[in-house]
């Protein structure tokens, strides 16, 4: 199935180099004493920030079993000092466009990177780890939210697609729509740890026997679901939505796809412990319409056109400002 496109990919912000969590400007105060690898308009980018973020990647390089040897090393730091300019010089723009970020919608992002983490602590230790602090986590959130305001005002909501080249990008690629078949399922899970002991198994199949006795009794599923289930989906009554074959554990999946809309399973073991599957709804398979996917695609068409003009953008950025390098 062809799904939407985001404009905020990897390979779109690559064109201006924003980072998620990135070193914050120096204070005007801090710039005179600092060692400049380059002069935005006489704004500071200071070797420090370069060598921050080559160290970066180096590291992730690594990590990935790929170390980079010296002459990578200064390709990636060119290219690097090229994307903060880019970067630089959007967020200059920015501050004379008057693009304003409220304190709530900084808060918000910053909640939205706090969620990808198992808890508060996880998320205060990396952050301690990078050196830097909540306070210069959200000035560069709010730079960031500035500057991807000022691309979508300023490129990306004036771009527009033809219905014909929306209408060849259907007939052209086929495949992405697709849509296999879909269930909808909900579950009451009880896990299972791989290495558990006997009496620890024993306590797990008594819990979901028990389960299923109570809705075998007439208890709702959605109810008994909040009470007993381990799953993060309990909140919503088990509720895991519409997924297709080739996304879920083969046994919980064998049994999802072997029940009637409004059926319930027997227990279930699974590689992850027991669950107790209930079929909501049900989509055949089938060829999605061009009327349903035209807002996608236009979508898409339009992150495609939008690479092309951020950097023309960027670039006649580039051509009004007082650039000066010194790597």
């Amino acid at each position: 199935m062809y799904k939407k496109r985001s404009l905020w990919t990897p390979a779109f912000l690559a064109i201006f180099f924003i980072f998620l969590i990135a070193a914050p400007a120096p204070a005007a105060e801090e710039q005179a004493v600092e060692k400049p690898v380059a002069l935005v308009n006489g704004v500071v980018i200071s070797w420090e920030t370069l060598e921050g973020e080559a160290a970066k990647m180096m590291e992730m390089s690594a990590m990935q079993g790929d170390p980079l040897d010296e002459a990578r090393v200064k390709d990636i730091k060119r290219d690097l000092l090229e994307r903060l300019i880019n970067y630089e010089l959007l967020w200059q723009e920015s501050v004379k466009k008057g693009v304003v970020v409220s304190d709530q919608a900084v808060t918000d992002e910053l909640q939205r990177l706090k969620n990808q983490f198992p808890d508060e602590s996880s998320f205060k230790q990396v952050v301690e780890g990078m050196g830097i602090t909540e306070a210069q986590l959200r000035s560069s959130i709010r730079k960031n939210i500035a500057v991807r305001r000022l691309i979508e005002e300023e490129v990306v909501n004036k771009i527009e697609v033809a219905s014909d080249q929306s209408e060849s990008f259907y007939k052209n690629h086929s495949e992405f729509f697709e849509e296999p078949e879909q269930v909808k399922a909900s579950h009451i899970y009880i896990g299972l740890k791989e290495d558990a002991s006997e009496e620890e198994s024993r306590k797990v199949e008594a819990a979901i026997e028990d389960v299923q006795k109570r809705l075998n009794e007439g208890e709702d599923f959605g109810e008994l679901a909040r009470e007993t289930s381990q799953c993060p989906s309990s909140e919503h009554g088990g509720d895991l939505g519409f997924f297709s074959r080739g996304n879920m554990d083969k046994a919980f999946e064998e049994a999802a796809f072997s029940l009637e809309t409004g059926e319930t399973s027997p227990i279930v073991k699974s590689s992850f412990g027991y669950h107790i599957i209930k079929v909501t709804d049900r989509k055949e398979a089938r060829v999605i319409p061009y009327d349903e996917a035209k807002e996608n695609i236009d979508n898409y068409l339009r992150g495609e056109k939008a690479n092309e003009k951020v950097e023309e953008y960027v670039n006649e950025l580039r051509e009004k400002a007082d650039i000066k390098r010194y790597l």
